[in-house]
């Protein structure tokens, strides 16, 4: 008779039967075994340590008794013993290894996909032969036992829960000076699945967020100046990051203007030599200030120019002046008694990107 919803029991001569590809190879001298799913597919996987190669060879599952071609990882100096469980609470599988004749444990950490990150080694007693995983001290984190077989002592290991690292991967690079009153960032965790927060300028003012992030919040405008953002990361298993890598960008949404040029407009009787110049209100960036931005023109007779093309333009090493050098390959000096025009057009930029303001051009009447 069979009572409802009673466990079925063994018969009495149940038996085992080897798999179809079974026996599985593996490395050299496997003496522990150990099964988990390693690569998160509801099915479960083999693990076996190898004593003389130095490596644990993992076997996923097909989910029908039979096993992929094993794939090695190496660990430490003679592999004893080796246990399947979650060190760093991300709900994936790792591996410890007791290793007997360096007397140490070796961490595996799962990397999501049946692999694994290489081997961490952490000291045990004389001659680990044999390790488990239990949350020993209550904190919702596996630790770990280890059988010392030459010290006659079991020396156990804490789980201190290493937390994740999280980085700004994309954005306005730390340093950089925008035209606009919004940026976008992208930022990664070390874990995946992580959660994140985002603070603007005020470090205690974190709040949830997704990447990528754009700051600031809608409805909101980022004022004229220095801003710095930070992210941080909170693992499954609760673990928060320190603060990511910082960027700070500064905000210039004012256009740079020419607040002076030499020779002055108008100016007569001017050497042949001159250089003009041009010095603005702030900071430009040099790759806009070229021949292409900051040009010469001789004025003829009729009042028509004429530009001089072969020139060089550079910028001084604080970013205010220009200066346009007439006498290339083809000039040696300006003409005498000559009107000259000097154009700085709106293609010049400052740091941020902003356009000059306008136009802004001068003459000068060289010397006879």
């Amino acid at each position: 008779m069979t009572l409802v919803g009673a466990k079925p029991t063994w018969a009495a001569d149940r038996s085992f039967v080897p798999a179809p590809n079974s026996p599985l190879s593996v490395n050299t001298t496997p003496t522990s075994v150990t099964s988990a799913d390693f690569n998160g597919d509801g099915k479960a996987d083999l693990a076996a340590q190898n004593a003389n190669f130095i490596t644990v060879s993992v076997l996923l599952g097909n989910g029908d008794g039979t096993f992929s071609t094993g794939q090695d990882f190496a660990v430490d100096s003679m592999p004893s013993a080796v246990v399947g469980t979650d060190l760093d609470g991300d709900a994936k599988a790792d591996l410890a290894v007791s290793n007997v004749a360096s007397d140490n444990v070796s961490v595996l950490f799962n990397n999501g996909s049946g692999g694994f990150q290489a081997a961490q080694n952490f000291p045990a007693g004389d001659g680990p032969a044999f390790v488990v995983g239990a949350d020993f001290n209550a904190d919702s984190f596996t630790d770990l036992a280890v059988a010392n077989q030459n010290s006659n002592n079991l020396s156990v290991l804490l789980n201190t829960a290493v937390p994740p690292q999280t980085t700004i991967t994309n954005g306005p690079s730390e340093g950089q000076e925008v035209n606009s009153t919004s940026a976008m960032f992208a930022f990664t965790s070390s874990e995946p699945g992580s959660t994140f927060q985002c603070a603007l300028d005020n470090p205690s003012a974190y709040s949830p967020c997704t990447s990528p992030k754009t700051v600031p919040d809608v409805g909101q405008n980022l004022a004229e100046g220095s801003h710095t953002y930070k992210a941080k990361a909170t693992d499954k298993a609760g673990n928060a990051s320190a603060e990511s890598n910082p960027r700070t960008v500064t905000v210039d949404t004012t256009v740079p203007t020419v607040v002076g040029a030499t020779p002055p407009n108008l100016a007569t009787g001017v050497g042949r030599g001159i250089s003009p110049t041009a010095t603005f209100s702030e900071k430009m960036k040099a790759s806009t200030i070229k021949a292409t931005t900051f040009k010469l023109f001789k004025v003829n007779p009729d009042k028509s120019t004429t530009q001089i093309t072969d020139v060089v333009v550079s910028l001084s090493s604080d970013g205010l002046t220009a200066k346009l050098n007439p006498f290339g390959t083809t000039t040696t000096v300006l003409a005498p008694n000559t009107k000259y025009k000097a154009v700085v057009t709106t293609g010049a930029k400052d740091l941020a990107g902003n356009s000059l303001a306008q136009q802004k051009s001068w003459t000068f009447t060289t010397k006879p």
